[in-house]
């Protein structure tokens, strides 16, 4: 092989925000003040918006004649444009199918295509404003996605039943052909690499050269050794031959079909991306261990890689003419790393932060618990705890980061008294704060999944014990429940308290206990536990504040309090009622959101629902609801949806 000369130096560009685990980075930070903005796209679902950490990056491209660098997230994808220091934000509220955005590419004509993590595929075209999905797509999940040269885009994909494909789509309006899909080219790719008219595949079973005029060319890897590596990236080298990326390492691969070759010295661990500088040919890799470059038969690795896992490595091209003798954007041989903590720009020595992390990046998606009052809306989430207080328009997030401790939040609850918090985490127990600015604090050692405030105290229950402190007291009784009540056999999922008066008598309080195993009640007045014959495993509970109705999600359909079967057929996991003027219940499923007219007391849920909410038809961040809030801002009426893939809040008129 050819030793191409090294890299020229590489200009600063702007660093990000700092807590990303490395005191270097911190330092730049401290010493740089970003001034990128983070703007929205125009949205296309009015009323919809979507709070995402778009922090994890995981797939890139470029776009040289417009000088930009596309990125797709966890979050939805950026736009990022240096020369307007601008990067626009992009989410379901603007046409993508869901926030979780796993593959993206450009093509020639300059359409952006992005595959959705949960199915699908977008494009947003160069004369649109919103992103417009592919109708015959939405049975396919894009793995991995190329420029062909024909025009349009080749793209590795995985049907939700199973098998694999490679497909072709010409442009935004056209259909999907499958290329390929019987035999092994066809099945989880992992590389794609566009060699003139030839399409190279990796996968687990080795190489694969596809031409659109021929029948496909297989290099099984086990050929060569046993047992054979995964082919995870692939990049150009010359005189036609092609680097190629495994699991055991990086190899360098003849034209003519002999055993592939690795240098004493290469990387040995797994290789998750490849990219060639476009100026030099220098190869740079991205590992397990970390990032480097092969010059000269030797692989010389950078001495800070980027803290926290790195997904990719992409590149800019000769980029147009600067204006006015600037310095290029898009500087030639630019090569950005992006993974777990941003993109970063790739030295020989070093990488440094290159786009500026926005204060929402600090959030975790993974919602597990949402609570709202009119003042503030709280999440709990994989990460921790997070306040959003409205102001200044778009309002503002806080992240309890002084409490790195508190973790996998599934549970919130309001105390009796104002600006007071119960907050259950399944892996530290139980926490309380009582104003927005206090550090939260540990008052149980318990594996907190449930939480409900009711009869003067809170409750609290891990997988098989309620806890119960009176208002008042600061100490916390165990209630072991019997072994008749059968609870025993599920896990505790879901608390909620209610209190009902039958023709006119004394008022009677229960703590509906919803588990794995099925729907229980606990009676505070007597001690006793009675079980109901509903043993379905019980998701989600909710009380309407308008008639005191008990209203039980399952995964068989809703149930109201007489366990008469509402809504079958739905995957019922969160449940929320609007404020006694709005008679509004709202269904999360894990097929979406439903807007139901809540019935008046002794009335029948019955009929369809006023509306059901998707990520293809709303600003819905993703399928599956993991919780929902509802709050009352003067005349207008929220719903907030936390999910795996951020919060959305939909505003509507009651």
């Amino acid at each position: 092989m050819p030793d191409p000369p090294r890299a020229a130096g590489r200009g600063e560009i702007v660093a990000r925000r700092g807590e990303l685990g490395s005191r270097l980075l911190q330092r730049q930070l401290a010493e740089q003040r970003a001034v990128t903005q983070r703007r929205f796209a125009a949205p296309c679902y009015p009323g919809w918006t979507s709070y995402a950490s778009q922090r994890h990056i995981r797939a890139a491209a470029v776009d040289l004649p417009q000088e930009r660098v596309w990125l797709a997230t966890w979050g939805g994808v950026l736009c990022w444009t240096p020369a307007a220091q601008l990067c626009i934000r992009h989410t379901s509220e603007h046409g993508l199918l869901g926030n979780a955005t796993c593959s993206l590419a450009v093509d020639g004509a300059g359409v952006v295509w992005a595959g959705g993590a949960e199915g699908g595929l977008c494009s947003l075209a160069p004369e649109r404003t919103a992103w417009t999905a592919q109708a015959d797509l939405r049975s396919w999940t894009v793995l991995l996605m190329v420029p062909r040269p024909a025009g349009g885009i080749y793209l590795a994909l995985q049907h939700r039943d199973g098998p694999g494909a490679l497909g072709a789509i010409a442009h935004p309006d056209g259909p999907l052909q499958l290329l390929i899909r019987r035999g092994l080219a066809g099945q989880e790719i992992q590389a794609l690499l566009v060699d003139g008219e030839h399409l190279w595949i990796g996968n687990a079973w080795g190489l694969h050269l596809y031409a659109e005029d021929g029948p496909v060319i297989t290099y099984p890897w086990s050929r060569w050794e046993t047992p054979p590596p995964q082919v995870r990236a692939l990049a150009p080298a010359p005189g036609g031959q092609i680097w190629a990326g495994t699991s055991a390492g990086l190899y360098w691969v003849p034209p003519d079909g002999a055993a592939p070759r690795q240098e004493t010295g290469w990387p040995r661990q797994a290789v998750l991306s490849l990219v060639a500088e476009p100026e030099t040919g220098h190869l740079w890799a991205a590992t397990s261990a970390g990032i480097g470059r092969v010059v000269a038969h030797t692989w010389q690795p950078v001495a800070q890689s980027p803290p926290g896992r790195v997904n990719l490595l992409c590149a800019a091209g000769p980029p147009a003419a600067p204006a006015d003798n600037a310095r290029p954007l898009l500087a030639a041989g630019g090569i950005w790393a992006g993974g777990a903590n941003g993109l970063f720009e790739v030295r020989p020595d070093q990488c440094v932060a290159a786009l500026p992390l926005d204060a929402e990046d600090r959030l975790s998606n993974a919602t597990g618990a949402l609570w709202a009052d009119a003042a503030r809306l709280w999440a709990g989430t994989a990460r921790g705890l997070a306040c959003f207080r409205a102001g200044g328009g778009a309002g503002r997030w806080q992240t309890y980061d002084d409490a790195p401790e508190l973790r996998d939040v599934r549970a919130l609850t309001a105390g009796q008294e104002a600006h007071e918090l119960w907050i259950g985490s399944a892996r530290r127990g139980l926490y309380h704060v009582r104003t927005d600015w206090d550090v939260p604090v540990n008052v149980l050692a318990a594996r907190i999944l449930a939480l409900a405030t009711g009869g003067g105290g809170v409750w609290a229950a891990d997988a098989d014990t309620l806890y119960w402190q009176p208002a008042g007291s600061r100490k916390w009784a165990a209630l072991v429940p019997p072994a008749a009540a059968h609870i025993g056999a599920g896990i505790i999922q879901t608390l909620c308290y209610q209190v009902t008066s039958a023709d006119g008598g004394p008022p009677v309080a229960r703590l509906w206990v919803g588990t794995s195993a099925g729907l229980f009640a606990y009676r505070p007045d007597t001690g006793l536990w009675y079980p109901s014959d509903l043993g379905l495993p019980i998701q989600a509970l909710a009380v309407d504040p308008g008639t005191n109705g008990l209203w039980i999600g399952t995964p068989q359909g809703l149930f109201d309090e007489d366990l008469a079967l509402c809504a079958a057929g739905r995957d019922v996991r969160a449940l929320a009622v609007g404020p006694a003027a709005d008679r509004t219940l709202w269904m999360g499923t894990a097929a979406g959101l439903e807007r139901w007219p809540a019935p008046l007391a002794g009335g029948r849920l019955e009929g369809v629902p006023v509306a059901v909410y998707t990520p293809s038809n709303s600003g819905l961040a993703a399928q599956g609801v993991t919780a929902l809030a509802v709050r009352a801002i003067g005349q207008v009426h929220e719903v907030w949806i936390g999910s795996a893939a951020g919060v959305s809040c939909y505003r509507y008129a009651p």
